[in-house]
This record gives C-alpha cells, structure tokens and sequence, in this order.
C-alpha cells in the first residue's frame, strides 16, 4: 500500500510539472527552455513554439563528417542539459556549424518514426553567429632538414610549401572549409593537453609537428592555441584520440595538395584491361574478339578517408566455361561471357579485381601493374631532378626495393657512363641511406656518392664529390 502511494505521487509530481511547464508555455506564446526539459516532458511539449540556445552541431555520429554545400536539413543543438535534432526547412545553417544559435520552433513528438527522428524541433527562425578559423601547419626537422608549412586563413585562402618543392597556392571550398571546421573544434583541438608530445629516448631524425589554430567569432579574434607533436614512430606516448584524428585529417589534405601523378580515367582503363588481360583466365583461352571497357566510374571516398578511386567495368569472352587455368581438364566448347571489375586507387594502384563477382583475378597474377613512384632529387643542393622508380612504397620497401631506388637515383644524376659500387645501403623507418663509390674506370672508383631518401615526402638528398 504504502509503495503504491510514493509511485502515485511521483506521477502526480511529474504531471504537476509538466502542466506547469505547458501552461507557462500557452502564457508566454514561446518557451525559452532547455533541451532537458523537452527531452524529459516530450509528450507535454509536443506541439509547442519554444526557444532554444547552444552550439550548433552537425547531425551524425562523427564530427570529421562534411557538412555539405547542400546540407542535410538537419542540425544538433546542444546545450548544457542535453542534445535535441533540429529540422530547418531550407537546410541548416551550415556558415553557423559549431557557433552558438538561437532557435525558435515548434515541438514534435512522433513515437512512431523512426527511432532518431522521435523528437526533433521544427525550426521557424534563429540567430546565430559565425566561427571560423586560421590553421598553420609546421613540419620540421628530419635527416634532410625540412621545413614545411601548410597555412590556411578564415576564408579559404591556403599556402603549402616545401623545403625542395616550392610554394602552391590553393583555396579550399566553403565544403572544404566546413570539413576542417569540423575536424578542428569537432575534434576539440581547444581542449588538448598536454600542448606538447615530445620523442622517446634515441629517437632521431624524426619529423616535428606544429599546429597552431587562431579562432575567431563573427571576424573577431577570440583565442588561439598551438599544439606541437612529432613522428608517430617515435612518441614518448600516444596521442590522445582526438589529436590523432585531427593529425590524420591534416596529413590527408597535405597529400591531396602534394599528390602527383594521378590517373586519368584513360589510363585507369588501360591500366584495368592489362589487369584482365595478364589473368590466368584470359590467359588460358581468352578472345579478343567482344573485349570491350563497358564503364569507367571516379568514386570519392566517404569520410574520413581523402581522396577517391576508379571502378572499372571489363567484358570479355573465353573459349570454355569457368575461371582460372584449367589445363588438364575436359571442358565443353562453349564460348562464355565474363564481367571483371577492376578497382585502382587515384594514383592507378590495383587494389582489387574479380570475375563474374567470384574469382578473383589478382590470385594468380604473378605482378599486376604498378606505376613508378616519383622522387624529387636535390643534388649537392643546387641541382633538382625528378627520379621514376617502378616500386609501390605505400605499404613500406624491401631490401630489394630500396637498392633499386638507389641504383636509378644513381644513375638519373650521374649518367649512364659513370662506374659505381654500391658500399653500403641501410634502412631505418622511412629513411634509406646508401653510400656509393664511383669513377669512370674501375681504377678511379675514389669518388664519393651519398643520398638519404625520404619514403614520406618522397624527397631525395645527394652529396657527391666531381
């Protein structure tokens, strides 16, 4: 009897609470409440004009998620009670994305939808103001000594350059700079600390980072703050989460400013058919006849990955039905169609390719395609050269690899005459360091020929004495 009693009055209190809060509502024509008392009181609220204030906040689950030229017509306001879907009917305000925003609307409440759009506030106006920010980059340090900056102001505007490749200007899109936003204070770059993720004990030649973020309301300056880190490979201690995802983020827009030598859709077509034509199916009884590219499609990768991929539709026909080299079996002659799919990252790398949806293609190819790297060479820091390597180094370089690099980095600066003896050849992280003797007759070979190579900005140094 007496549990009955308490529940009764807990019901009661909630409802006197609500009523309250409803009749306050009807008095005042617009509410100025807060998320948690709609979120507590939906069904009260319901149908409600209310006002609102807090951050504004793009509606997904990862703050790196773009908001879009063309936004979703959803936003998050958040306030210190609590979150709330808002719906605005024109697209939310995306010039606002993480600025603080009043909001007036009316109240629904849907049980029945789906489960995140149960309650959300139907947007009428609001008055927001505007965050934008300045980012500076800094690269230092490393065996080559670089110094590389990457700068970008509050309106687009940026400037990458490099120790050894010169100045690019660029401006981003007001996309773009919603994504770096979003990155920046929705990875809460204000709130990092410590400010400063130094090297463990022995590290060396190891790359420092500095990123320094200005920040301003509606054009004012309001604050700024400079975080500083170095390589991963050689952190005392990890980086906090959110710090590595914006590090991340930076890095593939530096590579998106940097890249070079991507594919055209031409050659990720060529590129597909010598991938379908060096399989062991085409190569047991492929025909020429009835070959044909049927569709090239460029695919932009979904956030937080940068960059995009080529998809490549190949038809084609074989003799005999199936997949593969059947030598040895009886097969019917039956002349049969095939569809290979062949994908390839932006700088034409092959990064899948199967038959007919069930055989893979790559299984039994020996060394599918691979285009050649390019290195840019400083020699004797007065002479620049571009060095073309076959190797992929996107997943690191093998012995082999690295001597290869070495040899045409050789003979790209000193011609095809000069004699030379590879002395010695080491490797360390992302650096390779060779040292060569080399003359004109192999009585002469008391020249000296040293170069450090660097895998991640892809930048060589060569010292050689005349």
């Amino acid at each position: 009897m007496r549990t009955s009693v308490i529940v009764l009055i807990g019901i009661l209190a909630v409802s006197v609470v609500g009523a309250t809060i409803y009749v306050d509502s009807l008095l005042r024509g617009v509410s100025t409440v807060q998320a948690a008392d709609i979120l507590s009181h939906p069904s009260v609220f319901n149908g409600t004009r209310v006002e609102l204030r807090g951050r504004l906040e793009p509606w997904g689950s990862e703050p790196s998620q773009p908001w879009r030229a063309s936004p979703s017509p959803y936003g998050v306001l958040r306030d210190s009670t609590g979150a709330l879907i808002l719906s605005f009917p024109a697209g939310a305000p995306a010039r606002y994305l993480y600025g603080e925003l009043t909001v007036k609307g009316r109240v629904q409440y849907q049980p029945e939808h789906a489960p995140e759009l149960w309650l959300y506030l139907e947007v009428s106006s609001y008055q927001g103001s505007e965050i934008t920010l300045k980012a500076e980059l800094h690269r230092t340090g490393g065996i080559a000594g670089a110094n590389d900056l990457l700068l970008i102001d509050r309106d687009g505007a940026g400037r990458y350059s490099r120790g050894f490749g010169g100045d690019k200007a660029f401006r981003l899109s007001t996309d773009e700079l919603y994504r770096l936003k979003a990155l920046i204070v929705g990875n809460d770059f204000q709130a990092v600390t410590p400010e400063t993720y130094g090297a463990k004990p022995g590290a060396a030649d190891y790359f420092v980072y500095s990123l320094t973020v200005t920040y301003y309301t509606e054009g004012q300056e309001t604050g700024n703050k400079t975080v500083s880190w170095v390589d991963d490979w050689a952190l005392k201690e990890p980086l906090p989460e959110n710090l590595d995802r914006i590090r991340r983020g930076l890095e593939a827009l530096v590579a998106e400013l940097v890249k070079d030598g991507t594919v055209s859709g031409e050659e990720a077509a060529r590129l597909a058919v010598s991938v379908v034509k060096s399989s062991a199916t085409f190569k047991f009884d492929g025909l020429e006849e009835g070959f044909e590219v049927t569709d090239v499609t460029r695919v932009v990768n979904e956030p937080p990955a940068p960059g995009y991929f080529w998809v490549v539709v190949v038809t084609y026909s074989t003799g005999h039905p199936g997949h593969g080299d059947r030598s040895g079996r009886i097969l019917p002659q039956v002349v049969t169609r095939h569809r290979a799919v062949v994908t390839l990252d932006e700088f034409g790398g092959v990064t899948g390719a199967t038959c007919d949806d069930v055989w893979d293609l790559l299984a039994q190819i020996p060394s599918p395609p691979v285009r050649p790297t390019r290195f840019i060479a400083v020699v004797n820091e007065a002479r620049k050269l571009d060095v073309y390597v076959d190797v992929d180094i996107t997943d690191g370089v093998t012995q082999a690899e690295a001597k290869l690099i070495a040899e045409t980095t050789f003979t790209a600066a000193m011609g095809e005459k000069a004699l030379h003896r590879l002395d010695n050849l080491t490797q360390d992280g992302d650096l390779i360091k060779a040292h060569f003797s080399w003359g004109y007759s192999l009585q002469d070979l008391g020249h000296v020929f040293d170069m450090t190579v660097d895998l991640r900005s892809r930048s060589i140094i060569v010292t050689h004495c005349r």
